[in-house]
């Protein structure tokens, strides 16, 4: 797998998804908290678009940096 490449430097062909490192705002009672995490998501051309991590519902989404997504795996199938 390649190694992540900076928002700064180069984004992602327009709409493929990738694999994306991103900070988020945590709101609590009566302050904000920026989370760094990692999730997929895509670049329109124009913006980002569709970043989905564990988090269910979060503000204020900066992408930092992405990689390209592993090849799917074509292994044998196995029966659960």
């Amino acid at each position: 797998m390649s190694d992540w490449i900076s928002c700064k430097d180069k984004n992602p062909d327009p709409f493929k998804s990738v694999l994306v490192t991103f900070t988020h705002a945590q709101y609590g009672n009566s302050s904000k908290k920026i989370v760094k995490s990692v999730g997929i998501g895509f670049h329109t051309g124009k913006k980002w678009s569709n970043v989905v991590g564990s988090i269910q519902s979060y503000r204020e989404v900066t992408v930092l940096a992405w990689m390209p997504l592993p090849e799917k795996w074509e292994g044998e199938d196995e029966q659960i």
